[in-house]
């Protein structure tokens, strides 16, 4: 991507607007006109700065501004990309990830990254009304579009009476399907939570994310037709790719449930 893309475009020192302004404009108007795809790098900051003869505080803060405005993304050590259209799923159902991912039109493949037995931790165990020491097995997955990972997903299931010889034979596809099929449980209910958290360590590496990126965070516990507490989950959805849609009701005077937001999980 030579000077000639940028169709001698430059900065107006003399402007009010400030300098990163301007170029967050030039560079968003490349990706709104589809001249900039998504998927496509972005030209590094050496290069910027050569090509706008800008300070690398501006084309940093160029960046920035790209990234809240969810037109970019950052891999740390490849650079910076040009994001797909958000992601846009429903949240008024519970159901498989699987499920729902298929439904918002989306070919994910996810691939488990590890299966351990543990003792949660104390405010896990307490939301899923655990005996203290009781085990679960604990269960993270990382879901990718087109070798591109997009969500992670960490479960902490109760051994019930299944116990851990059938859980740990669980190898991939639908959770829920597997639960129902091999352990006769079905889920008909979730109590969930979703908040804006930052990227950590550990999420920025196993999401390709820079370290404080936004993130989208769900979790919450599901309950089995008697109301016993079946899995704890947390996932987490890179904040640039994803939107959520759901519905709201006001109850009747009949209706003595409580609004609730269910998830698609």
């Amino acid at each position: 991507m030579d000077e000639q893309f940028w169709n001698g475009q430059s900065l107006d020192r003399h402007n009010p607007v400030p300098l990163y302004q301007q170029l967050s404009d030039i560079l968003a108007a490349k990706i709104h006109q589809g001249e900039l795809k998504p998927g496509t790098k972005l030209p590094t900051e050496n290069e910027l700065i050569n090509i706008f003869r800008a300070s690398r505080f501006v084309v940093r803060q160029t960046f920035n501004s790209l990234v809240r405005q969810g037109l970019i993304y950052t891999v740390q050590g490849k650079g910076s990309f040009v994001t797909s259209p958000k992601i846009i799923k429903p949240l008024d159902i519970l159901q498989s990830y699987h499920v729902g991912m298929k439904k918002a039109g989306i070919n994910i493949e996810v691939r488990i990254v590890s299966k351990s037995f543990i003792v949660p931790p104390a405010l896990i165990t307490e939301k899923m009304a655990l005996n203290p020491n009781s085990k679960v097995m604990k269960l993270e997955r990382v879901a990718f579009q087109d070798d591109m990972p997009v969500n992670l997903l960490i479960s902490h299931i109760a051994l019930g009476n299944w116990g851990e010889e059938k859980l740990a034979a669980f190898n991939g596809g639908s959770l829920y399907e597997y639960l129902s099929i091999a352990c006769g449980v079905t889920l008909n209910r979730s109590v969930s939570e979703i908040e804006v958290i930052f990227a950590d360590e550990y999420e920025s590496r196993m999401l390709n994310q820079a370290r404080g990126t936004v993130l989208l965070q769900i979790s919450g516990v599901s309950y089995e037709k008697c109301g016993i507490p079946v899995e704890y989950s947390r996932v987490v959805y890179p904040g640039s790719m994803y939107g959520f849609r759901f519905e709201s009701y006001i109850p009747q005077e009949s209706d003595n449930r409580s609004p609730t937001l269910l998830r698609s999980l």
